[in-house]
């Protein structure tokens, strides 16, 4: 409420002078009155507009604040997976051998390019311990992380199990959201920037990367990442031993 009324008293400041000529209260005399009069109401605003600033950098619900100002509904961000633009192409959980669930585990930790390359087996010591603390998690029944119910929301609308999903948040981040790695990667399920907006383009959602920390749309896009994985680059790629 106090930062709609600092914006209002903001563009009264500017109707002011237009007001006081129209009715003849108080009309600038010559040239030198008239520029006064308009740097007092330049500097009174610009106050205004500072002290502004300040509230939306200080407090908290700033941003909200102003964000309500100016949004309207329809600008309102999506909230739940039911909301998004995205059509899952495999709304039934597919369960992964253990072939094809070590090619997307080596693509996530190291990148599917590196996979490609090494023919499907990486030899990287960090690589093969990823896989491996992988699926010693996999084995406990229950891993307990704080954003459970977000991942257990998301997970099934992009087809995959959620018990994979929580793996994964565990070893990228330990379940800190705010969690960034020594190359840059962002978040939960530790994002790049160029998958952030690669993944937000597949799934249609205009979402800068300054919304990385936010859990829930890191959670999606990590969801969306690991089902391209699955959907587009591996099982295309390579054949499971099972098919073989």
């Amino acid at each position: 409420m106090l930062m709609k009324v600092l914006f209002q008293n903001f563009l009264n400041l500017f109707r002011t002078r237009k007001i006081i000529l129209q009715k003849g209260n108080r009309s600038p005399k010559g040239p030198f009155d008239n520029t006064s009069y308009s740097i007092g109401l330049f500097i009174k605003g610009s106050l205004v507009f500072v002290g502004l600033a300040l509230l939306v950098y200080m407090m908290p619900q700033g941003f909200q604040a102003v964000k309500n100002i100016f949004l309207s509904p329809a600008d309102e961000e999506v909230t739940t997976v039911d909301e998004l633009p995205y059509v899952s192409k495999e709304q039934d959980i597919i369960n992964l051998d253990q072939h094809n669930l070590r090619l997307i585990l080596q693509a996530y930790n190291a990148g599917p390019g590196k996979v490609r390359a090494s023919e499907g087996n990486i030899h990287y010591p960090e690589t093969i311990s990823y896989v491996e603390r992988a699926f010693n998690l996999m084995e406990v029944s229950s891993l307990p992380t704080p954003y459970n119910e977000i991942i257990e929301e998301v997970s099934p609308y992009f087809g995959l199990d959620p018990h994979l999903v929580k793996t994964i948040v565990l070893l990228e981040s330990g379940g800190e959201s705010h969690h960034i790695s020594d190359q840059g990667a962002r978040g939960l399920m530790q994002i790049t920037r160029s998958t952030w907006y690669d993944m937000t383009d597949e799934i249609g959602v205009d979402w800068s990367y300054d919304k990385v920390f936010d859990a829930y749309k890191n959670i999606v896009i990590g969801c969306a990442y690991l089902q391209w994985l699955r959907d587009s680059f591996f099982t295309r790629t390579y054949t499971s031993n099972t098919e073989a």
